[in-house]
């Protein structure tokens, strides 16, 4: 259940936690010709359990485009039209996103929700 297992912390927290526990993963690609590390290795990459919630607010307003003049709704709905899909049977629109490079690692997919909004 999320209400057992949710922690919410400070951003001093946040900060200490993303510098030291943040898993890194190191990577190397060897050269098959060479039998020697490949140029562009080693890399690095993070990853946040899979259980992990991250959350942010959006804020529009009116385009300032010339001869584009959208308002915020419009353009807060266009985002969100782009980014999730609407399932009827499910209370708000969700969908997976993928963030991050190096996809064939099968790392980095989100599952995006809109929980409401007010105007």
């Amino acid at each position: 259940m999320v209400e057992q297992g949710i922690v919410i912390v400070t951003d001093r927290a946040f900060l200490y936690l993303a510098r030291n526990a943040v898993p890194v993963h190191p990577h190397i690609r060897i050269d098959p010709d060479t039998k020697t590390v490949a140029t562009g290795a080693p890399w690095y990459e993070e990853s946040l359990p899979p259980d992990t919630v991250l959350y942010c607010g959006l804020i529009t307003s009116a385009s300032r485009k010339e001869n584009h003049a959208r308002s915020a709704e419009a353009l807060i709905t266009a985002l969100e039209r782009s980014l999730t899909r609407t399932d009827e049977s499910e209370a708000s629109a969700a969908s997976y996103l993928r963030v991050g490079g190096n996809e064939t690692t099968g790392m980095g997919w989100c599952l995006l929700a809109w929980h409401g909004r007010e105007v």
